[in-house]
């Protein structure tokens, strides 16, 4: 296998590889994207493009956080960092796309599968990779040694979703289900011991 790198393009020049490769002037126009502005021009084909998944994947890892402190605070009072980073980020996003909030993990399941269309056209693992992004832009962003340590825990579990769905043919429901029960588990275990 070779692989290839690409040096990155400035936005117009992105904007000019849409208007000559795609001959396409107005849905160039419409197009933002913090990224690559070729990669959100092809995710606009998508049914479920990142637009309609983002908002999706913060309230889920908002709901992860949120019940995920309740818990812990049952135990002993203490939330985890990486608990209150994510909701912090996280919950604003969910509550500007009308989500409501939610402390029961099965009614998060079953408002993520609704909402998602049951992942139609196998967008599971897209909206995986989005939720697993969400993190690491946290962990990033605090330069926190403790919560990096986060990045493995999820990026582990997440893997094994995506395969459970995508590989094992095992149910959205019941793999988001898992997946939020160990999460919620690890991070309370990696806290406390």
């Amino acid at each position: 296998m070779r692989q290839y790198r690409f040096l990155k393009r400035s936005i117009e020049s992105e904007k000019e590889v849409i208007r000559r490769v795609f001959q396409d002037k107005e849905r160039e126009k419409t197009i933002e994207a913090e990224g690559s502005l070729i990669s959100a021009y092809l995710e606009s084909f998508l049914p479920q493009g990142t637009e309609k998944l983002y908002p999706l994947a913060a309230w889920f890892i908002a709901s992860l956080a949120r019940v995920t402190s309740m818990s812990a605070r049952k135990k002993n009072g203490k939330i985890p960092l990486i608990i209150n980073a994510l909701g912090e980020r996280y919950a604003p996003i969910a509550d500007a796309a009308g989500f409501t909030r939610c402390l029961r993990s099965i009614e998060v399941v079953k408002t993520v599968i609704s909402k998602s269309d049951n992942f139609e056209n196998n967008s599971f693992s897209r909206f995986m990779k989005i939720c697993l992004e969400m993190v690491c832009d946290v962990t990033r962003a605090a330069d926190d040694p403790e919560l990096i340590a986060y990045n493995d825990l999820f990026k582990k579990y997440i893997n094994e979703a995506v395969t459970s769905v995508d590989i094992l043919n095992i149910s959205t429901a019941i793999t988001l289900e898992a997946l939020f029960h160990k999460l919620k588990t690890a991070i309370n275990r990696r806290q406390y011991g």
